[in-house]
């Protein structure tokens, strides 16, 4: 009975073992496909008695940069760094109320002069009439689906009014509002009329369903 009990003891390190080393192949591979970032830098801070961190990762050649919010149960990104979040990774939490810790984080950020501004990498396709000005931008992440961000500026305003919307799939249809008051269903007929006229300058290329600014 000891010799068989042995036996199974030595399979199962065998097992382990092995299970390990396919881990590592597999870690290894992925990790060399998808080019994981070169540098990383963070910086922690508290807002409402919770911490939270912004992360900016880079690539080795330079040619990914994007920043993470990383709270206690969620991931948010912005990929462009232009201090506007674009998607939430991973976990729940309403993309608004991130970008409000988000734009906390930087302030607090700015007075260290450690935070670095960089130019905007993503498409953005411009428009504008006498009242306000209009800004899609596409999004292409490396391993999610397009999407677009569409940001109107009401020139009516003094303090010239900024509103922001997320098509998440980028195929036509606004999902939900990032910043501003006004219901997406209620700017959606501008949206179209803008990817429209997009489209027809050239300026926006549609896809089967999916509707982006042109690379």
């Amino acid at each position: 009975m000891r010799k068989y009990l042995l036996y199974f003891q030595n399979l199962k390190r065998i097992f382990t073992f092995l299970t390990g080393v396919i881990f590592f192949i597999i870690a290894f591979y992925y990790s060399g496909c998808t080019k994981p970032p070169h540098g990383i830098s963070q910086y922690v801070f508290t807002y409402e008695d919770k911490e939270y961190r912004i992360r900016s990762l880079r690539s080795e050649d330079q040619k990914v940069s994007y920043n993470q919010l990383i709270g206690e149960n969620f991931v948010a990104a912005d990929f462009d760094q232009d201090r506007i979040l674009d998607q939430i990774v991973s976990g729940e939490i309403n993309l608004a109320d991130a970008q409000n810790i988000y734009d906390y984080g930087l302030s607090k950020l700015s007075r260290t002069n450690k935070l670095q501004v960089t130019t905007p990498t993503a498409q953005q396709y411009y428009q504008q009439n006498m009242y306000r000005d209009y800004e899609i931008k596409s999004f292409r992440p490396i391993n999610a689906d397009p999407f677009n961000e569409f940001k109107i500026i009401d020139k009516k305003s003094d303090s010239a009014n900024i509103s922001i919307y997320i098509d998440q799939k980028a195929d036509g249809t606004l999902d939900h509002t990032l910043k501003g008051t006004a219901l997406t269903q209620d700017i959606q007929s501008e949206y179209s009329d803008i990817l429209a006229t997009g489209i027809q300058k050239g300026k926006l290329v549609k896809v089967d369903e999916t509707i982006l600014v042109k690379e």
